[in-house]
C-alpha cells in the first residue's frame, strides 16, 4: 500500500450507514431546491463512530481493508486503516483547515492543508464538502442557485460552488440522496458516489453501502486513471459520548 492509497482511502472514504443505537434527527440547513416538497433527511449528530470494510482498486492495485472512522460534526474527521491482524497501516486526521496523514508502513507522514488534495487529485474540495459526501447528506445551495434537470425517476438537481459542478440525485420516496457527482470544471476530474442497500433504522432510512469513483479527466486515456472504492458498514454509533481523535508522529518518521 503506497501513500496514494492512503490518501484515497481517507478522502474517498465512508459514506453509508447501516445501524445506530440512538434516535437520529434529520435536519436541513437550507430550504429545499425548487420543485421539492420536503427537504432531504440529512443526518444530525455531535459524535459519529463507525466500522466497516473497504475494497479499493487504485489503477489496478487492489486492497481489502477494515476501516474505522470518527467525526465531531463540522470539526474533525478521523480515519484509521487496518488491513489485517488488527495492525494499523495508516491514520488520517482532517479539520476545517488541515490535512494530516500517517503512513506506518513507509514510516512517513504529511501535515498540510487542502491544497495537497487539489494537487493530488485535481479536485478543489473543502472539509464541509467531504463531510457531506461521507455522510450521504444532500448539499444545500443558496436560493436560486439550484437547477432542476429532471424529476423522474430521481430528482436530478445541479448547482455550482466555486469551481465545482455538483449533480445530486434524490429519491423522493426514500427522501434520501441516491447519488452525487462532483466535477472540477477546470481539471475535468470528478468524484462520484452511489448510495445503496437502504434500510430502516429506528424509523429512519440509511444506506448500508456506497461505491466511490474518482475519475481523472474524460479522454479514453484518462479513463484508466483513477480509483474505485466499495464500502460496507457493519457497525455505527452516534452520540455515545465524546470521542478521542489521536494523531501523533512516532520518532524517526520522515515528512513527505
Amino acid at each position: 500500500m503506497n501513500s496514494r492509497h492512503l490518501v484515497f482511502g481517507a478522502l474517498s472514504f465512508l459514506l453509508a450507514f447501516s445501524s445506530c443505537k440512538k434516535n437520529i434527527t434529520p435536519v436541513s440547513s437550507a430550504p429545499p431546491p425548487p420543485g421539492e416538497t420536503a427537504a432531504p433527511a440529512n443526518l444530525d449528530f455531535k459524535y459519529f463512530n463507525a466500522r466497516g470494510r473497504m475494497q479499493l482498486d487504485d489503477e489496478g492495485d487492489k486492497i481489502s481493508t477494515n476501516i474505522n472512522i470518527r467525526m465531531r460534526k463540522d470539526s474533525i474527521i478521523w480515519i484509521s486503516v487496518v488491513p489485517a491482524l488488527g495492525i494499523e497501516a495508516a491514520r488520517i486526521r482532517l479539520t476545517q483547515d488541515s490535512v494530516h496523514l500517517l503512513n506506518r508502513l513507509k514510516k512517513e507522514y504529511f501535515a498540510g492543508d487542502y491544497s495537497y488534495i487539489k494537487q493530488k487529485y485535481k479536485v478543489d474540495v473543502t472539509y464541509d464538502l467531504l463531510q457531506a459526501i461521507l455522510l450521504g447528506n444532500y448539499l444545500p445551495a443558496a436560493e436560486g442557485k439550484v437547477k432542476i434537470i429532471d424529476e423522474k425517476p430521481l430528482q436530478h438537481s445541479r448547482q455550482e460552488q466555486a469551481n465545482l459542478l455538483i449533480d445530486q440525485f434524490l429519491d423522493a420516496e426514500l427522501n434520501k440522496l441516491k447519488k452525487i457527482t462532483i466535477k472540477d470544471q477546470e481539471s475535468q476530474n470528478s468524484i462520484s458516489v452511489d448510495y445503496s442497500q437502504f434500510a430502516a433504522v429506528e424509523n429512519r432510512t440509511f444506506a448500508k453501502a456506497a461505491l466511490i469513483v474518482v475519475q481523472q479527466g474524460q479522454t479514453e486515456k484518462d479513463k484508466t486513471k483513477g480509483a474505485i472504492a466499495a464500502i460496507d458498514y457493519h457497525r455505527i454509533s452516534l452520540d455515545e459520548g465524546a470521542l478521542a481523535f489521536p494523531f501523533s508522529v512516532p520518532q524517526g518518521y520522515r515528512r513527505q
